[in-house]
């Protein structure tokens, strides 16, 4: 299959897998970020940074210091400025934002404070465990087919996110928040495969990495777009245009040749390459590009026994812990999705634990974004998936070390933003493996469980950078730092993928090596 379409090339008929998932990367930005404008805290208009060094913990002394006040409703808010630098830190102290003043937020309007205080954080991991809940719904993609799957999410991402907007009753947005999640989970794993399925070998990591542009500029437009937008239903409903846009590409779509092939409908995968050859404008396909039926029974008499064996029963959970190496991919994957997702989504998460511009912190950072996801195919090619991410795991840990130590501002900026380029292309480079790492009988089973463990870690994550960063500023840092430093000696016990052939099933998992310390640079 690979042959056919590296035979095919690339053409029209990709553009409409590529643009169904770019629409949904760019719904994902939305979907995890958006409750850092929209879900503001209740009581008081006064948004506190803390110093996040190690060694310079000591609080200035208010009377003394050459402090300026600025006096609020209630609270007295402090701006110190350091005397070694003459330079406005982001440290100590706490400012008032007249340009956080909002019309309204979720919590202002559903008056979340006191005993409800809980509900605040609650709104954000609503999403995710929509998403977590779709994550496990991936052998729906396996049994029924990649595009029955997206279409039948489509309705429900559409209308879960539009009464968002309008509805008046909080209980009714958490369960439409959950709805948006399940139903983006299972079109992102449905999409991405398809993308993945339908694309050639050698532009496979070129199209990957791109597809993370979508998400980088939707979130910056959610930056800019909440700056000049205060009331938070207008807000949603304004970003949630991806969705809308999202029906009318989906209908184009067609089956992916892979798992037709490996539901053995022979005639229909036929008869999408045929249609992709005339999309692309290539010559007319070879005929009998797929052995037939009698062919593939041939073909099957002579497997050994031990691969039939292996290769029956396929498309449910079980079936990723069906052999040793099947069992340490999906646990070593998983694990390592579970710590990059935390760092990956922490990061703009902790926009207003470390500037008192939030707007201008997930603009800045997710622009950043852009240059790895342009070079990233570039650096996979010459590196490989595996050594690349054990590098930029490495040099993404030493920042977050760095940031803790650092006393100038500036230096700590340019710090989070080398460490979200590299933890942004090495979550680019998680999702290629999820969906090599796993054959295609069971690819969208094994690419949910994955993503499952990537939002359990994002789910940590909006707890820990929207809670436990306010009483304790250095914990997030220390948590990223140590699961970088584990992600780039886990990665090594996984199978290097780049440039090969997409399994078809679990006995060709069982035929790739893995060799925990080969550093070789990868063939270009």
């Amino acid at each position: 299959m690979d042959a056919a379409l590296d035979k095919i090339g690339m053409g029209l008929w990709q553009f409409s897998p590529i643009f169904t998932i770019s629409m949904v990367q760019a719904f994902a930005a939305v979907g995890f970020i958006n409750s850092v404008f929209i879900n503001q805290p209740y009581e008081s208009n006064c948004i506190s940074t803390f110093n996040t060094s190690l060694f310079d913990i000591e609080k200035p002394n208010i009377q003394e210091s050459n402090a300026n006040t600025l006096s609020t409703s209630d609270t007295a808010c402090y701006i110190y400025q350091r005397h070694d630098t003459g330079l406005l830190m982001f440290y100590d102290k706490s400012v008032f934002l007249d340009a956080w003043s909002v019309d309204s937020t979720i919590a202002s309007e559903f008056s979340i404070h006191g005993d409800r205080n809980w509900l605040s954080p609650f709104y954000q991991m609503a999403f995710v465990i929509g998403v977590m809940i779709g994550d496990l719904g991936g052998t729906f993609s396996d049994s029924f087919g990649r595009i029955f799957t997206i279409r039948l999410a489509t309705v429900g991402c559409t209308i879960g996110q539009l009464l968002i907007s309008f509805s008046p009753y909080l209980s009714v947005i958490i369960f439409c928040r959950i709805l948006s999640g399940i139903s983006y989970s299972l079109i992102n794993g449905a999409a991405y495969n398809l993308v993945m399925e339908t694309t050639p070998v050698k532009y496979r990591s070129l199209v990957s990495t791109l597809i993370g542009l979508p998400y980088y500029i939707s979130a910056m437009l959610l930056g800019l777009s909440a700056y000049n937008i205060r009331n938070w239903r207008l807000l949603h409903l304004i970003n949630s245009i991806y969705v809308v846009i999202l029906p009318f590409s989906v209908v184009f779509l067609k089956a992916s040749p892979h798992w037709l092939l490996q539901k053995g409908r022979i005639k229909e995968a036929n008869e999408v390459i045929e249609l992709a050859y005339k999309c692309n404008k290539r010559n007319t396909p070879p005929e009998n590009l797929f052995p037939h039926q009698k062919n593939t029974e041939e073909l099957n008499n002579n497997t050994s026994i031990g691969e039939k064996d292996v290769n029956k029963d396929t498309g449910t959970i079980t079936s990723l812990f069906k052999t040793t190496k099947m069992r340490l991919i999906s646990v070593v994957h998983s694990i390592l999705f579970t710590f990059i997702g935390f760092i990956y989504y922490g990061i703009p998460l902790d926009a207003n634990n470390f500037t008192d511009s939030p707007y201008f912190y997930l603009i800045l950072i997710e622009s950043m974004e852009i240059c790895p996801s342009l070079l990233g195919s570039l650096i996979i090619n010459r590196l490989g998936n595996i050594n690349s991410i054990t590098i930029l795991s490495i040099i993404a840990g030493i920042c977050m070390v760095a940031i803790m130590i650092c006393q100038y501002w500036i230096v700590d900026w340019i710090l989070i933003v080398v460490a979200k380029m590299s933890v942004g292309l090495i979550f680019l480079i998680c999702w290629i493996l999820s969906s090599e790492l796993f054959p295609t009988s069971i690819r969208s089973t094994g690419f949910g469980m994955s993503n499952f463990a990537c939002h359990f870690g994002s789910l940590i994550a909006s707890y820990i950078f929207d809670t436990t960063a306010r009483k304790y500023p250095m914990v997030p840092n220390i948590i990223s730092a140590i699961f970088c430093f584990l992600s780039s000696f886990l990665v090594r016990f996984l199978p290097e993928t780049c440039g090969e052939p997409l399994c078809e099933n679990i006995s060709d998992i069982e035929k790739r090596k893995i060799k925990v310390f080969h550093i070789a640079l990868h063939r270009l």
